[in-house]
């Protein structure tokens, strides 16, 4: 979930289409790396920072919200993927980046560790530019979690058994 809203956050700051923004590597071929493309991917798992429960006696549902913060890598291919890399820099200091960042529900800290990792693939090599950012995120999970409205209770003891119920 988290790398789908990374890759509708930079298709927005970037004005890519989506089918530019590949989450992984999943489906990539060798030509699409002469095109400007940018690959999502988590390269560390998300570090729990914090975690809040609701319960919601109406509806019966718990709800979870974890905030998570992980280290994501961004590839830019393509001929352009110098030019875009300090694009995407640039932008990150802009109103449009902060407005995205709370329409899809992230923070997304400063790339760092620029490094050029030229790419050969079938003799030829090809522009590849990768960046880290750490992001932090929500990750909501919701769960019935029936209420408990009374109790039936058993009480013994060496010369008689008593029973009832404890009533909200």
């Amino acid at each position: 979930m988290i790398l789908s809203k990374i890759a509708d956050y930079l298709t927005d700051l970037m004005n890519y289409t989506p089918e530019k923004i590949l989450i992984g590597r999943e489906n990539a071929t060798q030509k699409m790396f002469e095109t400007d493309y940018i690959i999502v991917d988590m390269l560390s798992p998300g570090q729990v920072l914090t975690s809040l429960t609701k319960y919601n006696a109406d509806t019966e549902i718990m709800t979870i919200n974890n905030i998570l913060k992980g280290t994501f890598t961004l590839e830019f291919y393509g001929n352009e993927a110098y030019s875009n890399v300090y694009k995407f820099l640039a932008l990150q200091n802009s109103q449009l980046s902060k407005d995205l960042e709370t329409k899809y529900q992230i923070m997304v800290g400063k790339g760092e560790n620029i490094n050029n990792t030229k790419q050969q693939a079938g003799g030829r090599y090809y522009n590849r530019y990768e960046v880290e950012v750490t992001i932090q995120y929500n990750e909501l999970l919701e769960i019935d979690t029936y209420k408990i409205t009374s109790i039936p209770l058993e009480l013994m003891n060496e010369e008689e058994k008593t029973d009832f119920t404890i009533n909200k």
